[in-house]
Formats: C-alpha cells, sequence, structure tokens
C-alpha cells in the first residue's frame, strides 16, 4: 500500500481547477472550504498548526528570523503525524525553512535563502546537495533563482506567458523526491509547489497552461508516489490579478467527514489527520 499524500498547492483557484478540467483531479471529492486570509504566510500556517492563534501575520522577513521555540506550544501537524506512530517526508512546502527535527525528512520550501537546499537530516542533505539538481520550483526568498535560469531569463518567461522554465523546474522537482523515496520512504509525503502562484504574480498570462502544468505536477506525484490516499489543498485561489478565497480542496481514496461543511484553513490539519484513521 503506498504512503498517504498530501499536495500542498501555494494559490490553485477552485473555480479555475474546474473550468480547466483537471484530468489529475476527476476520480476524487472537492470539499467547500474558503480561505480566510487569502495570504499565504498566514493560511499555511494556519494549515499547520489547526488554529488562527498563531503569531504570524505575514512579511517574509519575519518568516525566515522566526525561532520554532518562539511558537504558542501547539504541535503542527507533522509533529501530531509522528506521535500517532507515522513516519512523514516533507518535501518543498511553503513555509517549512529552516528544516526541523521529525521521524522522517524534510527538505524546505519556499521561502529559503539562496543556495545549498535546506535538509533534515543532515547526511539527506549532503546527498542532496552534492548529487541533484534544483529541487525549487520558483524563485527563493532573496530573490535568487534556480541555479539554472538568471532573473532575467525569468523575466522573458513571464512576459512571453511561456512555460518552458516550469517545465523544466517540475521535472527536476519531480525527478528528485523519485530518488528520495526510493532513498527514504516513509508513511505519509506532504509535497508543495508555489509555481502557480509566483507565475500569475510575476503577470504570468497563460493561464491555461499553467493549469496544464500544475494538472501535470498532480499527475508526476501520484506516479511516483502512488498514494493510497490523496488531500490536495491550497492556501487561497488566484483569479485575475489577486488572490481569491476560492481554494481547494479534493480528496481521493477517502471520505471526510462533515463533508458539505464549509472548512477554514484552521480545519484542514483535521481532515488530514482524518486520512490516518
Amino acid at each position: 500500500m503506498g504512503p498517504v499524500v498530501v499536495i500542498g498547492h501555494d494559490g490553485l483557484d477552485y473555480n479555475l481547477c474546474h473550468k480547466m478540467e483537471m484530468e489529475n483531479m476527476r476520480d476524487g471529492e472537492y470539499y467547500p472550504y474558503k480561505s480566510g486570509y487569502m495570504e499565504t504566510v498566514r493560511s499555511w500556517t494556519s494549515i499547520y498548526l489547526g488554529t488562527n492563534r498563531h503569531p504570524f501575520t505575514g512579511g517574509w522577513d519575519n518568516w525566515l528570523n522566526h525561532n520554532y521555540s518562539d511558537e504558542p506550544d501547539l504541535p503542527y501537524v507533522w509533529n501530531d503525524i509522528n506521535n500517532r506512530g507515522y513516519s512523514i517526508g516533507v518535501y518543498g512546502m511553503p513555509l517549512t525553512y529552516p528544516p526541523f527535527e521529525l521521524n522522517g525528512w524534510v527538505v524546505s520550501g519556499f521561502p529559503c535563502p539562496g543556495g545549498k537546499v535546506p535538509v533534515y537530516p543532515s547526511d539527506l542533505g549532503l546527498y542532496i546537495n552534492r548529487h541533484m539538481t534544483d529541487i525549487f520550483d520558483t524563485v527563493t526568498s532573496d530573490g535568487s533563482f534556480p541555479r539554472t535560469v538568471s532573473r532575467r531569463h525569468w523575466y522573458i518567461y513571464v512576459e512571453k506567458g511561456g512555460s518552458r522554465l516550469i517545465l523544466e523546474f517540475l521535472l527536476n522537482k519531480m525527478k528528485n523526491l523519485k530518488t528520495i523515496w526510493n532513498l527514504m520512504p516513509v508513511d505519509v509525503v506532504f509535497v508543495g509547489f508555489s509555481f502557480v502562484d509566483h507565475a500569475l504574480h510575476l503577470g504570468h498570462k497563460n493561464i491555461q497552461s499553467l493549469y496544464k502544468i500544475a494538472d501535470m505536477s498532480i499527475g508526476d506525484v501520484k506516479s511516483v508516489l502512488s498514494p493510497s490516499k490523496l488531500l490536495i489543498v491550497s492556501d487561497h485561489g488566484f483569479e485575475g490579478e489577486s488572490h481569491t478565497p476560492n481554494a481547494v480542496l479534493y480528496v481521493e481514496g477517502a471520505h471526510l467527514d462533515l463533508g458539505e461543511q464549509t472548512r477554514y484553513e484552521k480545519d484542514i490539519k483535521r481532515d488530514i489527520l482524518s486520512l490516518l484513521e
């Protein structure tokens, strides 16, 4: 039996998922879910902690300078998963820098400083930074880009509405996920993507192409991990030129309790943990 998989897709919009007829989101169920914050730092933190009562109110600098020991005495969703006896891998999820100790492994996602990929445990980090290509699918927090692309190249790509660079990033990211999975299989895997939100903030106009790649990213995760259960969640939607409350909550291989009750960010942790029952 495959792992339980959670895909965190920053900025994925419910309305656009339906409009674009996502091939890899047809076999499960969408659930009513609205983003109350419509803002990355607060939304993802509420998802991870299962509460809105936390000190993170926005700002990447605040996040990069934070200290986990200063946080409220609340377990993150991965702590609860470990406490239930399951091992876990966290790969590129937003707001997971610096990497933290757990039963499993962590590859930090956006935002994190440029340079070496932040990883726990350290021996896996040594392997990744010696042998792997880029694992990021977007810019890093200090404005630097994956090693294979320059800032000028990225903006040319955005202005033309092209998708080649994102496809390259996705190919590398999935190749490296497969390598890590073969080295250290775990019971539960979180996989994060940030390219939809970032491309739209930078003016990407080819929505159909962007969502086709988002659909591919979900299919690639399924292919690499063969999940027994799958939950896809976003922190907010993004349509036109701004964030929307139309976030995505989608599940395959399970049925969530309170099915038609509208959820908000703080409720998603409960839904994730219910997949382990």
